[in-house]
Order: C-alpha cells, then sequence, then structure tokens
C-alpha cells in the first residue's frame, strides 16, 4: 500500500496536482513509519518526494526540511559520495537556486554533477539534468555564455543517449532557445524553439501535451519583442491543449491564463487581463501556499488592471494584498518596492 500510494503521487505530481500528491506521498510515509522503515532509503525517497511536492506549492522551509533529512539519512546508510547522496544534493542544490541564494546552489549542483559522473558516466540522465540545472542557475544571473555552454552540454548527451527525435532533446532546444530570448538574441531563440516544435510535433502530434511549454516559451519571447500578436497567438495555442487535457481550472492554464493576461496588459487591453487574472488567482491560490510569490505576482497584475481601468479602491486592496504576501522578500525585492510604489499612488 506504501508503494501504490507513492506511485499516485508520482502520477499527480506529474499532472501538476501538487497538494493532492502530496496526501498521498504523506500517506505513503505514514505506512513506512508504522512498519519501522524510517531509516531506510525507501524513506530517504519520501522524504525528498515530499519536499518535491512542498517545493511546488511554494512552502519551501519544509521542502528544505525534508531535502535535509533525507540528506542526513542518505549520508548516514550511503557515505557523502554515494548515488542516494548526490540525489540530495541535487533536490537542496535545485532549491537554493529557486531561493536565489546560487553560490549555495552552485556548490551543491557541482558535488552532485561529480558524484554522478563517478557513479553512472558523463553520458547519462542525472547529468545531463545537473548540466540544465546550472545552465538555468548561470542565465538566472546573466551569465548566458556560460548558461548555453551548460544547456549544449546537456543537450549533446540527450542527443548520444536517444538521437534527435526524443522529447528530451525537445526539451534542450528549449532550454537553449530560453537563454538565447533573456539573452535579446531573438532570432536564435525562435530558431532553437521551432527546433523543439519541430520534434514534439514528430513524436506526439499537433495536440501534444509537450508542446505547451514551447508555445508558451514562443509567446514570451514575441512578447519580448513587443510583437504582442505572435505573443498571443502562440499563448492561446498553448491553452487551447491545457484546457483539452487539463481542464479550464487546472495549474497548468492558469499558467497560460496568466502569460496571456501579462501580454493583454502590455497592449492595454485591461479588461480581458483582469479576466484572465482572477481566473489564475483563484487557482492558484488553491493550488500554493497562502504567502506564494506567484500569489503576490498575481495579486501585483490584478491591481494593475483594476487602476487602468479606473477601479481605483479594488486596486488599493489588491495592491496591499500583494505587499502583504512579497514582504517576507525583504523591504530592497523589486517587487516589495513595486508594492510600496503603487501604493503611494492612492
Amino acid at each position: 500500500m506504501a508503494d501504490v500510494y507513492n506511485s499516485l503521487g508520482g502520477i499527480l505530481y506529474d499532472l501538476k496536482r501538487y497538494k493532492e500528491a502530496l496526501g498521498y506521498l504523506e500517506k505513503s510515509f505514514d505506512i513506512k513509519k508504522e512498519l519501522g522503515l524510517t531509516q531506510t532509503e525507501s524513506a530517504a525517497l519520501s522524504y525528498n518526494n515530499m519536499g518535491y511536492a512542498y517545493r511546488k506549492i511554494g512552502d519551501k522551509k519544509k521542502a528544505f526540511e525534508l531535502y535535509r533529512k533525507a540528506a542526513e539519512l542518505r549520508k548516514s546508510l550511503f557515505g557523502e559520495n554515494s548515488l542516494p547522496y548526490a540525489d540530495s544534493c541535487f533536490a537542496i542544490g535545485s532549491l537554493f537556486m529557486d531561493s536565489s541564494k546560487n553560490d549555495s546552489a552552485e556548490k551543491l549542483l557541482r558535488k552532485s554533477l561529480k558524484l554522478y559522473i563517478t557513479h553512472r558516466g558523463e553520458v547519462s540522465n542525472r547529468t545531463a539534468d545537473c548540466y540544465g540545472n546550472l545552465g538555468i542557475l548561470y542565465s538566472s544571473i546573466q551569465d548566458y555564455k556560460s548558461a548555453i555552454e551548460f544547456h549544449t552540454k546537456a543537450l549533446t548527451i540527450r542527443k548520444k543517449m536517444y538521437g534527435e527525435l526524443h522529447l528530451d532533446v525537445a526539451g534542450g532546444y528549449r532550454n537553449i532557445g530560453n537563454t538565447y530570448s533573456r539573452s535579446g538574441d531573438y532570432s536564435k531563440a525562435l530558431e532553437m524553439l521551432f527546433k523543439a516544435v519541430e520534434i514534439q510535433i514528430a513524436i506526439q502530434g499537433e495536440n501534444a501535451i509537450s508542446l505547451i511549454s514551447t508555445y508558451n516559451n514562443l509567446g514570451a519571447t514575441y512578447d519580448s519583442m513587443q510583437d504582442y500578436l505572435n505573443a498571443i497567438d502562440y499563448y492561446q495555442k498553448a491553452l487551447v491543449i491545457c484546457e483539452a487535457n487539463f481542464g479550464e481550472n487546472s495549474y497548468t492554464t492558469a499558467e497560460c491564463l496568466n502569460n496571456l493576461a501579462v501580454t493583454y496588459l502590455s497592449m492595454n487591453d485591461n479588461q480581458k487581463a483582469l479576466d484572465c487574472l482572477q481566473k489564475v488567482l483563484s487557482c492558484w491560490q488553491k493550488q500554493y501556499h497562502p504567502t506564494h510569490k506567484r500569489i503576490g505576482l498575481c495579486c501585483i497584475n490584478i491591481g494593475c488592471a483594476l487602476y487602468k481601468l479606473g477601479r481605483k479602491a479594488e486596486s488599493h486592496d489588491s495592491f496591499q494584498k500583494a505587499y502583504d504576501i512579497l514582504k517576507s522578500l525583504g523591504e530592497d525585492d523589486e517587487n516589495v518596492l513595486l508594492c510600496r510604489k503603487y501604493l503611494g499612488y492612492f
């Protein structure tokens, strides 16, 4: 039963139904606890899986606590140079990356990379995952040259493992495309992203779930180019696939609606933006921890749309709610400063 609950948790996690996933993962661990298995790799795996779910709903403190328990248990069972300990280093490093603790993140990701190469060799999924996360990390600090080098290493590994026609290879092209987009090289970004689309359609067809992320990335690239009509076109393509596969109230659909809303705000189509954002907020309040950054950012965007529509009192309340959620990031955080700036208008 513990294994069944764990598998159900994994399926729901893949469907991005993180709170439901967490419930089953906790049931799985409770059974292991009753069976006296708390000092085993099976328990460490449960700690890690629950940590991933807490990370996704935005409770990073709880996620770190669970990752740390897994790491300590694995260290005692297998030692610091083991493959299970590498998995814990990777998990904690990825969490630090989310929290902008870049030095700590890089240290742990490089440690896990070294262990993965030692145990599995250069050509392995986990090695490619580490290179990919290092690429994301360097992109976040605007070292785009290093980011592309790491993403290219990851893509090279995927190609050696699977050939050109594989979804992980498409994901590699997408990561490189996103990095070029962030660096402002939009023509190269579009080239990489359309390569990803070509592979995904060849494997899964025109309505492939894998296309959702790539279409959203294309939308974001066109948005950065201020080509809003193309941006909306690709965001809507992503939305159609989301609604067909996950329904109107899913986490993934809410992400597509949020992307559309931000573009509508850029176009000053404020009522359409507000309609999308209200659906997004309703979904994310069910999916995330109440103080999740995404809820705060959504409240900022709602405040902007309401202000432009002349609904000043509601706008003030939305900015205040955003500030109350985001202030834990520190008064120097750019989004906190933005909230204070908007609140100063009233």
